[in-house]
């Protein structure tokens, strides 16, 4: 009976992520007011910031001519650009410093050595520019592109809303296009609500004083997400302005959307360790906390998989209610979020069934890494280090590499093995089977689904097809 209540909670908790986009989608068009700012000009002055690391050249002078046509066109007062490069060579900074030299007021520093977290370089930067001839800075990723304006007035950090893009669409890409504007309007809603949003790594814009009050960045992988989660909980002033765009470059393939994945989990689970009794201090700061451990409801999905098999491999019955409960829970769930999914794919003039291919594709890149994942959170909850690496940006066509996805292969391996025990055992004690039947043909919907996203990931080269 235990193991059932448990089953049911779990159950609970992997769908939750669901009806949670699902509501706060749809609290984006209510009535709910946004924060209110004072309209009007003020004076503001900006430095960019641009930290890299062992970015492609190719990459650097895409963004050289993007920030000249900024400049040429004086779409921002911008008064310095600073760009901070880790781990380059000599030559390459040379060349770097180079690069950069045709933009004025261009300053580019070089560290052979850092502490291996963009934090440390933003702090480097940020840290010796003075407020007295800056007001704000700016936050760019080296891939980043500026394509709308916000109007800055008397809020500490201004957070845009991100538009992703990749040089090749597959249906991976095309499934993390989809993915990203749907989370876009999720966060809106999140912030109409709470007040608070994510400081995103990437285009946005903090005031300079207000970050100096708080300290900085704080030494962690989700250095933007903890700057948003320190003003919110010091009343500082954080605008969303869905209107000011800035273009970011997705992952091509599963290696590098796992890079990404990976570096992101583990940064929730520090921020989960760091602030776990403010996060239940009141239900807005609760609510953070359901946005923020999403990622989870891969890996208990995952692991419900596994309980079940364990438990008819034990000969344990699992009650009719139980079983009804379940399949409900999921129906449900999914039912309302593909509902939604496919209306927001419409508005993006996507056709349901290219929607509906895209988006289970990168659903099979977070069940094939869900462990690897659910490890990284782990290891973030228990102070345990990792280098921070930039997600990979080279489109590289490789051949089948088995040994690539070897971590996926023991998953599956491991999950058939258990499911080529139970159909064993069934042979061996029909009466089982028959009692649970509708936990089988669940179970075997999962098995199938696994091993079927190993299968295009190693007939896609990793989800590049």
């Amino acid at each position: 009976m235990y193991v059932e209540y448990l089953l049911i909670l779990l159950t609970l908790f992997v769908i939750y992520p669901s009806i949670f986009q699902v509501i706060f989608n749809k609290l984006r068009l209510s009535n709910c007011r946004m924060r209110s700012v004072i309209e009007g000009y003020y004076e503001h002055r900006i430095a960019i910031v641009i930290p890299i690391k062992k970015e492609p050249i190719s990459i650097i002078e895409e963004q050289i001519k993007h920030l000249q046509d900024l400049i040429k066109f004086k779409k921002l007062n911008i008064c310095k650009i600073y760009v901070i490069a880790d781990e380059y060579s000599t030559n390459e900074c040379e060349l770097i410093k180079n690069k950069f030299s045709i933009l004025e007021n261009t300053h580019v520093i070089c560290r052979e050595k850092s502490q291996g977290i963009k934090a440390d370089a933003l702090n480097y930067v940020t840290e010796r520019i003075s407020t007295n001839d800056i007001t704000h800075v700016l936050i760019l990723d080296i891939d980043s592109k500026i394509k709308s304006l916000p109007n800055i007035t008397t809020e500490d950090a201004i957070v845009p809303n991100w538009y992703p893009n990749s040089k090749v669409w597959t249906k991976f890409t095309i499934g993390q296009f989809i993915g990203y504007t749907y989370l876009m309007k999720v966060l809106e809603g999140l912030y109409r609500f709470t007040h608070w949003i994510p400081i995103l790594g990437s285009g946005s814009i903090i005031r300079l004083s207000s970050l100096k009050k708080v300290n900085y960045f704080s030494n962690v992988i989700l250095e933007d997400v903890d700057l948003g989660l320190k003003m919110y909980l010091q009343n500082y002033k954080i605008k969303y302005d869905p209107n000011y765009i800035i273009e970011i470059e997705i992952p091509y393939d599963y290696s590098s959307f796992l890079k990404q994945q990976y570096r992101w989990c583990f940064g929730v689970g520090e921020l989960v360790r760091i602030y776990f009794r403010k996060f239940f201090k009141n239900f807005k700061n609760l609510t953070i906390l359901l946005y923020l451990i999403q990622y989870l409801a891969h890996f208990i999905n995952l692991f419900i998989t596994y309980l079940i098999l364990i438990l008819f491999i034990l000969n344990v019955n699992i009650s009719i209610t139980t079983q009804m409960l379940i399949i409900l829970f999921y129906s449900l769930s999914l039912g309302i979020y593909y509902h939604d999914i496919v209306k927001h794919c419409l508005d993006l003039d996507i056709p349901v069934k290219k929607c509906t291919l895209c988006i289970n594709r990168v659903n099979m890149a977070f069940l094939l890494g869900s462990i690897k994942l659910f490890i990284a959170f782990l290891k973030g909850l228990f102070k345990k280090k990792i280098t921070w690496i930039p997600t990979p940006k080279v489109i590289y066509f490789s051949k089948i590499e088995f040994t690539k996805y070897l971590n996926e292969f023991l998953l599956v391996l491991a999950t058939d093995i258990l499911f080529l025990i139970v159909l064993l055992n069934f042979v061996t004690n029909l009466t089982l089977l028959i009692n649970n039947l509708t936990m089988f043909l669940f179970v075997l919907i999962q098995v199938i689904g696994l091993n079927w996203s190993f299968i295009r990931l190693l007939l896609s080269h990793g989800f590049t097809d």
